[in-house]
């Protein structure tokens, strides 16, 4: 009777079937179905992947915690989806909350594995302890086999095989019938510099839900780095448009700006469009570094480096123009990433 239940919950709210989630359906860690209710809303909020979304999913989260303060997987809900935040806002606040509510994941239940991912996730970002993160992800995979280290670790780690062979493995047991999980895939493969495959992905989200517009800001940013600039200014256009409400006016000045005069002044009008619009340093930064102003670009990546860190921004190409500067190489060893890891950024390309 659970189950069928747990089914229908998740039928009706049409949540993306991740592992996590489908283990969820036959263990609910909850006696309350109340509170299991309100968690699985907030896992469908969390998923849809926006700014109003996740702040309703807290608020489920948080309701499915006052029916049972010892649901330990809402405190793993309620993590996830401030640590989102946290990145979407450069909020220190809201990646604090996230720290906090992994902890407690684990507190309450030790052999949760999802506990310790996150937690994992949370030291790594938070306390930039690499070690004890990677202890959090090991005692993951020994009480679940199918989570483990996820992906962004090894890209900290600069392993790009590694990470690949980790983003491989997910697509393997999870849904990937919604726009998120193939726009995740792609940004994960941008990152690996698998820009084929990213663009794929890219593509197949944009065919589930045409008008998400941060699909096209991800093909915009695989193109640039390919050289394909005319297909990143129409990407990254359609970007604002659909992110932001642009008029079609503006969006035909970026495409004339670009025709007339090149990609370093389309660069120039599109930060003046984003920048009021988006507060996350390190997207500025990133435009700051194609249009050549490194100084300013690394003044945004200081100010990123204050908070606790979501980006994997170390292997990342769109930072390549960065890369051979001496300032960058202070700021991998300002984040307190070990040696090894260091000199395998540093001889990615652009270095």
């Amino acid at each position: 009777m659970e189950e069928k239940i747990a089914t229908e919950i998740t039928q009706s709210l049409r949540i993306e079937l991740t592992p996590e989630i489908e283990e969820s359906l036959s263990k609910r860690y909850t006696a309350d179905i109340r509170a299991y209710e309100a968690f699985m809303r907030g896992e469908s909020l969390h998923h849809q992947r926006t700014t109003r979304a996740a702040l309703e999913a807290i608020e489920s989260y948080e309701q499915a915690i006052s029916i049972d303060p010892e649901y330990a997987r809402a405190y793993v809900g309620l993590s996830r989806t401030h640590r989102q935040l946290g990145w979407w806002q450069s909020s220190k606040e809201h990646y604090e909350e996230a720290r906090k509510a992994a902890q407690k994941a684990v507190e309450i239940d030790d052999q949760l594995a999802e506990g310790h991912q996150q937690l994992g996730r949370m030291v790594a970002m938070f306390d930039r302890d690499w070690l004890r993160a990677e202890r959090e992800f090991s005692k993951a995979e020994e009480l679940n086999p199918n989570l483990g280290t996820p992906y962004e670790f090894h890209l900290w780690m600069g392993n790009l095989e590694d990470a690949i062979g980790a983003v491989e493995r997910e697509m393997a047991r999870m849904d990937m019938t919604t726009a998120a999980s193939q726009g995740n895939r792609g940004w994960a493969f941008l990152f690996c510099r698998e820009y084929e495959r990213a663009i794929q992905h890219a593509r197949k989200s944009l065919d589930l839900q045409p008008q998400w517009g941060t699909s096209y800001h991800l093909l915009g940013q695989i193109y640039d780095r390919m050289g394909r600039h005319d297909e990143a200014v129409g990407a990254l256009s359609r970007f604002l448009s659909l992110s932001f409400d642009l008029s079609a006016e503006e969006t035909a000045d970026l495409q004339r700006a670009y025709e007339k005069e090149g990609i370093e002044v389309f660069w120039n009008q599109y930060l003046e469009l984003l920048q009021p619009r988006w507060a996350r340093n390190y997207d500025i930064s990133v435009i700051y570094g194609m249009m050549g102003e490194k100084d300013l670009a690394f003044a945004e990546l200081e100010k990123m480096c204050r908070l606790p860190l979501h980006h994997t921004f170390p292997p990342d190409p769109q930072v390549d123009p960065l890369r051979s500067d001496p300032r960058f190489q202070e700021l991998l060893r300002k984040l307190n990433l070990p040696e090894e890891a260091i000199q395998r950024h540093l001889a990615l390309p652009g270095s």
